[in-house]
């Protein structure tokens, strides 16, 4: 959905991409096709410039969710995103090299002030809510930069389930043992934060 030609422009930078091999970078472009098919963008997100990657949504297609399942399928490699809400000056295109607009323009500013601030996301807009918002991904970030694999599983599980019932099940361990890792990894505080974010700030849930 679109609200007033809003649109969302993700853009995203390999962390420590001279040390990524090149098998891992295959791999980024093989998770790249099935992240498009996925969440079905605007524009499909690609890699530009050695090790950006960039993609333009439709505003309401809950973008941090989306990224959080991406950044899942893609550990131990770390991804630093700027996302950024606007509007396009230019016509939709298959690449968005070569497309311009203010949604893009704040994206490249969230990012710039991610990498200064040493989080995984940032947001930027017109609005006057960046910096609260910049808060909440701060806190979000300081959590999942120690997740493992297994902690991504769990949190996908329980986002896609909404019971620990199911994720217990699908682990094969107790329902006990599911809430103590939960609690300990924040994995419901997190998904609660980007709802939050998804649903007030950058548009409806579509769940």
């Amino acid at each position: 959905m679109k609200q007033n030609n809003t649109y969302i422009a993700i853009t995203g930078d390999v962390i420590h991409s001279r040390n990524t091999s090149e098998s891992n970078f295959y791999i980024l472009k093989e998770k790249l096709l099935e992240f498009n098919k996925k969440i079905n963008p605007v524009v499909p997100f690609s890699i530009q410039a050695g090790d950006e990657i960039q993609g333009l949504l439709n505003f309401g297609n809950k973008p941090l969710s989306n990224i959080i399942w991406f950044l899942g399928k893609l550990h131990p490699m770390k991804i630093r995103w700027g996302i950024g809400m606007g509007s396009l000056n230019s016509s939709i295109q298959q690449s968005s090299s070569n497309m311009r607009g203010s949604a893009f323009e704040y994206s490249r500013k969230a990012l710039i002030y991610a990498k200064k601030n040493k989080q995984l996301f940032a947001y930027s807009s017109s609005k006057n809510d960046i910096e609260q918002n910049n808060i909440i991904l701060k806190l979000i970030s300081g959590i999942i930069d120690d997740w493992n694999i297994m902690a991504y599983r769990r949190c996908l599980l329980y986002f896609n389930t909404k019971t620990i019932y199911k994720v217990a099940e699908s682990e094969g361990v107790s329902t006990e043992a599911i809430n103590k890792h939960m609690n300990r990894t924040k994995i419901r505080l997190v998904l609660d934060s980007i709802n939050y974010l998804d649903e007030t700030v950058l548009g409806k849930s579509t769940l």
